[in-house]
């Protein structure tokens, strides 16, 4: 690889993640639900790779943390947050649940790159709680399940609780 691009790679990445997020967020509001997590799926394996790649090219940077934790609160907060009020908006309780969820992500990102452990994760990481509540809310679709807000509301609380998760 050329040495003028090996900087740009990971925070490249990365930010196909936002553009696949900020697709997802506009499919979302178009009840493509399908389409959606697609998009959310594809944004897990980027963020899985882009910080492994900006460490594997010794290419770490703040602005690539900042880019990335963007790229989380897209596409682990706004759009299950987005989906569930879709689903859901006739209820005050989901469009409740919904907003704490992003709030609880929002923190659970603040702190993170405020305390900038090494090894351990504070809470859980905010894809833990996005990838999976994407694909429950997929399974329903348009059921109005209760369930599903009180999960809003658990994974809102394990991404602001105080444990620590080793890094893999």
């Amino acid at each position: 690889m050329q040495k003028r691009l090996k900087p740009y790679v990971a925070n490249a990445m990365t930010i196909v993640g936002i553009f696949l997020a900020l697709s997802a967020l506009y499919f979302a509001l178009q009840g493509l639900i399908t389409l959606v997590i697609g998009l959310v799926l594809i944004s897990a394996v980027i963020d899985f790779f882009d910080g492994r790649v900006a460490r594997k090219l010794t290419t770490e940077s703040r602005f690539g943390s900042w880019l990335d934790t963007i790229h989380d609160f897209l596409a682990f907060g706004m759009v299950p947050a987005v989906m569930l009020v879709y689903l859901y908006a006739e209820s005050l309780l989901y469009i409740i649940a919904a907003s704490v969820y992003v709030m609880a992500t929002f923190l659970r990102l603040i702190r993170f790159m405020k305390l900038r452990q090494s090894n351990r994760f504070t809470g859980l990481p905010a894809p833990a709680a996005g990838v999976p509540f994407v694909l429950a809310l997929s399974v329903v679709l348009h059921g109005g399940h209760f369930g599903f807000a009180v999960m809003a509301i658990v994974f809102a609380g394990l991404m602001v609780a105080p444990f620590s998760i080793k890094k893999p």
